[in-house]
């Protein structure tokens, strides 16, 4: 997308967030470069849509993509919260999962989307 694209979504009214400058998989790099990956980011995008940034998507989003240095990061950064990946939205697991910086987000798989569409 460019950033025309960007501005010109945010103006609608999409809320637009950060995924990270590169799209580093945050716990394979070090604190500096997680802090780097978020800030950098979240500066880009205010740039572009001349908005607070609020939320922020992990890439790849799992469980083990991310970590407390993470979240402590994002907090600092100035983020609302965050978006998490997860297999599944059951009761459950939305519940378990309601933490700020771990917003649950669903990734379907075939078998979810069969799952879903037969019920």
């Amino acid at each position: 997308m460019t950033s025309f694209n960007v501005r010109k979504l945010s103006n609608l009214g999409v809320e637009v967030g950060s995924h990270g400058r590169t799209h580093q998989i945050l716990t394979r790099i070090s604190e500096a470069e997680q802090e780097y990956e978020i800030k950098q980011s979240k500066r880009e995008i205010e740039g572009i849509t001349q908005k607070e940034c609020k939320y922020f998507s992990y890439p790849n989003g799992w469980i083990t993509d991310y970590n407390q240095s993470t979240i402590k990061i994002l907090k600092i950064a100035g983020y609302h919260g965050a978006f998490a990946a997860r297999v599944s939205l059951s009761e459950s697991e939305v519940t378990a999962s309601s933490k700020v910086y771990e917003i649950p987000r669903w990734c379907p798989s075939k078998e979810s989307i069969r799952d879903l569409l037969n019920s």
